[in-house]
């Protein structure tokens, strides 16, 4: 599809740069940090249905651990507005069951400079919350209580504030009849091959975007951090599936989703940008 072209070539060069220029020694981090929210709303599909509880946040580094992971934790408070959806059949991101949708929080971290860590809301295993129970546990919560979710950070430089985010999912095992997407609007239809699913395609290409992002912002804070090696391999390769993907949604030409993937490939700009420098 000619809206994708732009961007997957560039993107593979760049992250084979660092293939080779990564090297030295891990800078060492500060061993604690407070940072307090950016904002109370929760971005995305949950956020009027919880609200961050507006305190200071601190966590430390764990220097006993060979990642030197801290762990944040943060309050989440469930506002009396009721789902949109039932309960009683979800699981958060990653994992699986009878369900009829899945959903997860994320967060991102910001300096002075802008994000410098970004775990999104779709993620699951490390990049995802500290543990699936965390998520299990707010979409359990009644009205007006309280409770925590946590993530694991091994990047604390220079964090000041934070915002969380959210998403919901319909899953294929759902037996809902309603035809939303997992964003609350209509389903992009693909013109020239109605099985497939565009507005699937865009979901799974902005969670490439966002992890390219954050790829990118953690070559930008210290370009001779030897785990770039690992992390570029993972972007080279999934660029180049990427690449790949695009003449299967050819056909994806609905305005709204032209809209949302030039929104996607701003991102994939941002995070080029940031490995040029």
């Amino acid at each position: 599809m000619k809206h994708l072209k732009i961007t997957q070539i560039g993107l593979i060069f760049l992250i084979a740069i660092i293939l080779v220029s990564c090297g030295g020694n891990k800078k060492e981090a500060d061993t604690s940090v407070t940072v307090k929210p950016k904002t109370t709303t929760i971005k995305g599909d949950l956020g009027d249905y919880y609200t961050v509880v507006d305190k200071e946040y601190t966590f430390k580094v764990d220097e006993n651990s060979s990642g030197k992971e801290g762990l944040i934790s943060v309050e989440v408070k469930r506002n009396n507005k009721d789902f949109s959806f039932p309960t009683d059949k979800i699981n958060p991101f990653g994992t699986n069951g009878t369900e009829d949708y899945h959903v997860g929080f994320g967060i991102e971290l910001f300096g002075n400079d802008g994000p410098e860590v970004i775990k999104t809301a779709t993620d699951s295993g490390k990049e995802g919350p500290f543990s699936s129970d965390d998520v299990t546990g707010l979409i359990k919560m009644k009205k007006g209580e309280t409770g925590f979710i946590r993530w694991s950070i091994d990047k604390i430089e220079n964090l000041k504030t934070f915002q969380l985010t959210s998403a919901i999912e319909k899953s294929g095992n759902s037996t809902s009849s309603s035809n939303s997407n997992e964003s609350g609007t209509k389903p992009y239809i693909n013109n020239t091959n109605s099985t497939v699913d565009c507005n699937k395609f865009l979901t799974g290409y902005e969670k490439f975007a966002d992890s390219y992002v954050a790829f990118s912002i953690k070559h930008k804070k210290n370009p001779s951090d030897p785990t770039l090696i690992s992390d570029a391999v993972k972007m080279n390769v999934d660029a180049a599936v990427w690449s790949s993907k695009q003449k299967s949604y050819s056909g994806c030409d609905d305005a709204d989703f032209i809209i949302r993937l030039a929104k996607i490939q701003a991102k994939l700009v941002e995070g080029a940008a940031n490995l040029s420098k």
